[in-house]
């Protein structure tokens, strides 16, 4: 019992009556009086371990006898402001900045200050968030690392590749990684993601080396995490993760399949996309038609169509346009062949399918097919959102959801152009329904003066009563110092 998770537990459920032995619980239970209670005891050690987690110090009893000693970081640390506002994005319970302010001190080739290490690790520990996990790991420094690597409730956010005399991986000890060998599905899977991307090509050898042994639910998981930045040559595993008798490995095998880049067919299914979705061009007054097989499951309908190359759809003599329109008409039975497309879209790069799909659409676009779409279907898609989000509150979901995803980056333009909507409805929408709709919109606009100024130029321009714009114009204000905190954060790692 000699982590604070473990300390924590003992104070919950009771405080025990003995502590094993440890070098920081001897020196804490030495200082207390022979006659302090348990509960006495327990705070103290608590307050050791505390002390020693701060200062970078291992808290629990290692494998070996000796520990390594840190070793020399010579990567410069953040400066006192920087420091500072990391201290603060590390302690508040909103996140929103922190992935930004995380790519910055990466860009500048700095990292957290040894005091801020235990702070980062249990955070990254934490959270559910991927680009927060990567980001932290990737600033906490050399000593950070030597840090997480001691204790068996961090060390699976460390995925050091070892290599052999001649340059060549080590597989077998990167297979006896504890972090990969002991712990939960979720640690494990966890760790295998960092190795992921860490070293793409040591974590695919690692996961054939292993398949065999591996449980479905952990299988699932892997290979679900090949879809990040899938290449070819994840191809044999993938199409050997389809043929598994479990069906979340399967259908984690068909996301993987659908990511390949160019326009590789799934072997693993050996269906052509014809098979499953049949075009006929209409003759004379008959109308073209887009005819579904009945027998393929929505999984394996979309996976199919992700798989197949563009190309192949419209050799038909129909345009993306007419494709998709033709899918939108036949209802809820064709939404799986929209989302093969739209895979299909984002795989290959491809601005005319991502424009058919987006005019489409009705609901909430897919923020990677807004970022392949052309200038001009951007620019109206925004301005469908907007005017949907005014014309009736509860259609703000659609706007609301977009402007909240981690992935959209609003161009100043688009911002301009959202404000001009909303500043002459602002009264009538009110200030709750404006802040749902500017307080994301500040975080996902590209952080320049420009967006600050449209910002703070739409306070001016209310036109509400005296009772109303005080709180119309808090709200825009409001959005106005988010942008100039996002512009102040990236300043202080210059």
């Amino acid at each position: 019992m000699t982590s604070l998770p473990d300390l924590t537990a003992a104070a919950l459920s009771g405080t025990p009556d003995a502590l094993p032995p440890h070098p920081i619980a001897s020196t804490a239970l030495a200082a207390l009086p022979p006659d302090a209670s348990r509960a006495t005891t327990l705070l103290g050690v608590a307050g050791a371990v505390a002390v020693a987690r701060s200062a970078l110090l291992p808290t629990r009893p290692t494998t070996g006898s000796t520990t390594d000693p840190a070793p020399v970081d010579e990567t410069p640390t953040l400066s006192p402001a920087a420091a500072l506002r990391a201290r603060t994005l590390l302690g508040v319970h909103d996140h929103a900045m922190l992935p930004e302010w995380l790519a910055h001190a990466r860009a500048a080739g700095r990292v957290l200050p040894p005091e801020l290490v235990p702070a980062a690790l249990d955070l990254a520990t934490a959270t559910s968030r991927r680009d927060i996990r990567h980001g932290l790991v990737a600033v906490i420094g050399a000593r950070g690392r030597w840090f997480a690597a001691l204790d068996a409730t961090t060390r699976h956010l460390i995925a050091d590749v070892p290599h052999l005399p001649d340059g060549t991986l080590d597989l077998d000890t990167l297979a006896a990684s504890a972090a990969w060998t002991d712990g939960t599905i979720a640690t494990r899977g966890r760790w295998f993601e960092m190795l992921r991307a860490t070293d793409p090509d040591a974590a695919r050898e690692l996961l054939a080396r292993d398949w065999d042994s591996l449980g479905a639910a952990l299988l699932a998981r892997c290979t679900e995490l090949l879809a990040d930045g899938a290449t070819l040559a994840d191809e044999p595993l993938a199409e050997r993760a389809a043929a598994h008798t479990s069906k979340p490995v399967v259908e984690a095998a068909h996301h993987v399949l659908g990511r390949l880049p160019g326009p590789a067919r799934n072997r693993a299914t050996a269906t052509p996309g014809s098979d499953v979705v049949t075009v006929t061009r209409g003759r004379l007054l008959a109308k073209d038609r887009l005819t579904i097989s009945q027998t393929a499951t929505p999984e394996h309908l979309a996976s199919v169509v992700a798989a197949t190359p563009l190309a192949s759809w419209t050799a038909s003599g129909l345009s993306p346009e007419a494709l998709v329109r033709l899918a939108v008409e036949a209802g809820e039975s064709a939404a799986p062949v929209l989302d093969g497309w739209r895979t299909a879209a984002f795989r290959e790069g491809s601005t005319d399918w991502a424009d058919a799909l987006l005019v489409a659409e009705g609901g909430v676009p897919h923020a990677w097919l807004l970022a392949l779409a052309s200038p001009k279907v951007r620019t109206a898609t925004w301005d469908r959102l907007t005017r949907a989000a005014l014309a009736d509150g509860t259609n703000i979901w659609p706007l609301r959801t977009l402007l909240e995803d981690r992935t959209v980056v609003v161009p100043t333009g688009a911002c301009e152009r959202i404000l001009a909507l909303v500043v002459p409805a602002a009264a009538e929408i009110g200030p709750r329904r404006l802040r749902e709709i500017v307080e994301p919109l500040a975080l996902r606009v590209e952080a320049t003066p420009a967006a600050r100024d449209f910002l703070t130029a739409a306070a001016a321009q209310i036109d509400a009563t005296d009772d109303l714009r005080p709180d119309l114009d808090a709200v825009l204000h409001a959005g106005a110092a988010t942008v100039q905190d996002r512009l102040t954060l990236a300043e202080e790692l210059t």
